[in-house]
């Protein structure tokens, strides 16, 4: 018998596919007629059909590029480790040969050699990509901040470059001694939940156990007791300072050749991204105490009443606080970097001094210093220069500017109230002197009166001299009552009822000069500290001065008693003490629509022995009011225009009617 040979089927004139297919079926491997121009399939061999599935009724249908997606970029010739498809789905790679059968003709039988996976070029240049994506995975892990998560992504890189499904991390424990379970692949209960410290002593070196072993450890007693048929450990860290643990398993496959060096590289990984969290951690808590150490600076720097000025080793301006912008007039932004003797400038030149803290490195302080603001406005200050040293070299140098003016004013106002203590014994001494000579004058005119008859001229003179007397003796009262300071007994007042009772004892007097008044009593003002007769003279004389002020044409008066908080919106300006403005005060409102007290006398209708009245009054009533409010920690608060002045009385609330008011 003659051999067989495809290219022969080519030259048999007429041979007819029936023909072709008893010789397809009888090729060992999967065979398929094809023609190449239209590139569809004409006849398939029963190991074809297997392979993809096809049905010898239906292949005139089936598009080549159908079963060989990539034919198309091969083009007809022998096509080696070309991908295949099923009509099932199922794919693969395979030895393709193209064969015409004969020149002339479109005709080719195409066997088909199917290879394994490990077999194709395709398939290794895939496993190489993810060996290497799988690498850098593994490397990129140590970058995530979070350790669970970096972990968790180690273990799978791990996973894949190992082909192992059982992996585990240990740490140590800080709050016991002994290892902790913190991340894993795989069952968990292949994994015990803490390893004692032993542990990690007998797994100190890289270690690969197996069933036909001894146990070293709690780990090689759960892997036996769960059957793996090998356990791979690594120490995270050191040798002598580790920190945790790797073990590496698989449920079906044995352990390969290297394993255990893989392992260690794995834990050189693990190592990285404990070590990165550890510091990650320990920069965290750093960065809280800096942020609490900056925080109390910043809010200590903000609220110190001190100027401070933060200085370069070459006295350049780094820095100043808000007590130092506001005492020099110059911002933060404007002074940085300027030379210190551009901002801070004195009637003496503190460079000297700063030179010399330069040079010895201790601190100078310099007494009552001239400085002048941005403004050219001088004030009295303090200065005191600060080294601050770093590792025994000079690194900054601060600059302590204490504003020195208002202890001058007050050391000022000290000695205006020492004056004014001893005239005030001088006059209340030259006072009670006086009153004997005006006494036992006005009773010689009294017998001189007596003794001359009614009809006597001198009897007017006599009449107008015991007026002066008389005059002399209020005058001389007012005076001891303003020069001696009285301790008032307080006792609750309620201010309306106290006004009304007022107002009725005034009715007549206010009627003759054609004043009309309405006290308008807001409801809930509660009672205040106070001193009923010291607050009754405070008011008469508001009452005496807008009567008097409104006798000529008539007019309205009117009072009006509230309540006012810190918060209110509509409060009224004004100086108020600081301890009103952290609570509510009584305000007490006494207007009227006289004249009005000219601009230029606002300022001293308070002072004592000024009056507008000319001759008729002492000068000591307002003055007199104003320390009796005082002395009750009020203020008042005078406001006044052509056609109008009220006076404002404010008053604290006790504590006792706060606490009502609050649960009110």
């Amino acid at each position: 018998m003659l051999p067989f040979s495809i290219s022969s089927l080519g030259r048999r004139p007429k041979l007819e596919l029936s023909e072709l297919q008893v010789v397809l079926n009888v090729l060992p491997q999967a065979a398929l007629l094809v023609d190449l121009s239209s590139r569809r399939l004409l006849l398939s061999n029963a190991k074809a059909n297997e392979t993809f599935q096809l049905e010898p009724d239906a292949l005139t249908s089936i598009p080549l590029d159908r079963l060989f997606p990539s034919w198309a970029e091969k083009g007809n010739e022998k096509l080696e480790f070309i991908e295949f498809r099923g009509l099932n789905g199922r794919s693969g790679y395979a030895r393709v040969t193209v064969s015409p059968l004969n020149s002339g003709s479109s005709r080719a039988l195409v066997t088909i050699e199917e290879l394994d996976d490990i077999d194709s070029p395709t398939s290794e240049n895939e496993r190489l990509n993810k060996f290497w994506d799988n690498l850098y995975n593994l490397a990129n892990a140590a970058y995530n901040a979070e350790l669970e998560t970096a972990l968790h992504l180690a273990l799978e890189a791990g996973r894949d470059l190992l082909g192992v499904n059982i992996l585990a991390v240990y740490r140590a424990d800080e709050s016991q001694p002994g290892l902790e379970l913190c991340a894993s692949i795989g069952p968990v209960e292949f994994f015990p939940r803490y390893l004692p410290p032993q542990d990690l002593t007998s797994l100190r070196r890289p270690h690969l156990w197996q069933q036909d072993m001894r146990t070293l450890s709690s780990l090689h007693r759960t892997a036996r007791m769960n059957r793996l048929s090998f356990l791979a450990t690594a120490p995270l860290g050191h040798s002598k300072a580790a920190v945790g643990l790797v073990a590496i398993s698989d449920l079906e496959k044995p352990p390969f050749k290297d394993i255990l060096s893989l392992t260690r590289g794995l834990a050189g990984t693990l190592t990285i991204i404990l070590q990165n969290h550890m510091k990650i951690r320990s920069l965290g808590d750093q960065l809280q105490v800096s942020a609490s150490r900056l925080a109390i600076h910043d809010a200590f720097e903000s609220r110190v009443q001190e100027g401070l000025i933060v200085l370069s080793k070459s006295l350049s301006t780094l820095r100043i606080n808000r007590a130092a912008e506001t005492m020099l007039g110059y911002s933060n932004d404007e002074v940085l970097g300027q030379p210190i003797d551009r901002i801070l400038i004195a009637s003496q030149s503190i460079l000297p001094a700063l030179q010399q803290v330069h040079a010895e490195e201790k601190s100078l302080t310099v007494d009552d210093a001239r400085v002048f603001r941005r403004s050219g406005e001088e004030f009295l200050a303090q200065i005191q220069i600060v080294p601050i040293m770093q590792d025994d070299k000079l690194s900054r140098i601060v600059i302590i500017i204490r504003d020195l003016s208002e202890q001058e004013q007050i050391r000022e106002h000290a000695q205006q109230l020492e004056q004014r203590a001893t005239l005030g014994e001088v006059t209340a001494v030259f006072a009670h002197e006086v009153r004997n000579p005006i006494n036992n004058i006005s009773t010689g005119l009294q017998l001189m009166a007596m003794n001359l008859p009614e009809d006597d001229p001198s009897q007017k003179t006599i009449e107008r001299l015991m007026q002066d007397c008389d005059r002399l003796e209020e005058l001389m009262k007012s005076v001891l009552s303003f020069a001696k300071p009285t301790e008032y007994v307080m006792e609750p007042v309620d201010l309306g009822l106290m006004l009304s009772r007022l107002l009725d004892r005034y009715h007549q007097r206010i009627q003759r000069a054609n004043v009309d008044y309405k006290l308008q009593v807001d409801e809930g003002v509660p009672t205040i500290m106070g001193n009923q007769k010291a607050l009754e003279q405070v008011f008469s004389n508001f009452i005496t001065n807008a009567v008097q002020a409104m006798a000529e044409n008539g007019g309205h008066l009117a009072l009006k008693v509230q309540v006012l908080h810190p918060e209110d919106p509509h409060r009224p300006g004004g100086k108020v003490t600081q301890s009103l403005e952290r609570r509510p005060y009584v305000e007490v409102s006494v207007a009227d629509n006289g004249p009005g007290i000219p601009q230029e006398n606002l300022d001293r209708i308070f002072m004592p022995f000024f009056s507008t009245k000319g001759g008729a009054g002492s000068g000591l009533g307002l003055a007199i009011a104003k320390r009796i409010v005082t002395a009750h920690r009020g203020t008042i608060k005078v406001t006044s225009f052509p056609g109008g002045t009220v006076f404002q009385v404010r008053l604290p609330v006790p504590d006792r009617e706060l606490k009502s008011m609050n649960e009110a």
